[in-house]
């Protein structure tokens, strides 16, 4: 399912790129695109660092069940960060350095204590429960949020469907 999202939005952007010689919104639609796979690895990054601190508040609390769901999480939030990251043309150095800034403003947020984990769950918990179990329905609202036209988010259907046949 993480793979069909990058194929989707990397055939989205060349038909788009495509599309862009043959009319003027072609330069939007594929921003848009861009945007849309920019901001799915920015939250899925901020993901990571939030289930890291998730796991790092559960060992303390010796709680093995939530240690090894939030590792789960990790590995998965993970995974999408980097898959968009790469389909984003960025480097990996680019994408740690973005987990690095996720977790000290999320450490800051906290006041590096567990006891205030509560802020980074009414920040994070919700999306970011969405992104790691639902990542091709985040991009499609993402991407359906910016487009102007049904025939856009009628596209992508199209080939969403194609992509599962």
């Amino acid at each position: 399912m993480l793979f069909r999202s990058a194929i989707i939005g990397s055939a989205a952007l060349i038909v788009l790129s495509t599309a862009q010689t043959q009319s003027a919104d072609g330069d939007k639609e594929v921003a848009a695109i861009e945007d849309t796979v920019n901001e799915i690895q920015m939250e899925a990054t901020q993901c990571w660092a939030y289930f890291e601190f998730v796991k790092h508040c559960a060992e303390n609390d010796k709680r093995t069940d939530l240690v090894n769901l939030a590792d789960s999480s990790i590995q998965s939030a993970k995974k999408i960060a980097f898959l968009y990251g790469t389909t984003h043309r960025m480097t990996p150095d680019a994408m740690t350095s973005r987990f690095k800034m996720a977790l000290e403003e999320q450490k800051e947020l906290i006041a590096s204590s567990c006891v205030n984990l509560a802020s980074l769950y009414v920040r994070y918990g919700k999306r970011c429960k969405e992104v790691i179990e639902h990542p091709d329905a985040v991009y499609k609202n993402n991407i359906c949020a910016k487009a102007n036209e049904s025939d856009d988010c009628q596209t992508l259907r199209a080939l969403d469907q194609s992509s599962r046949h």
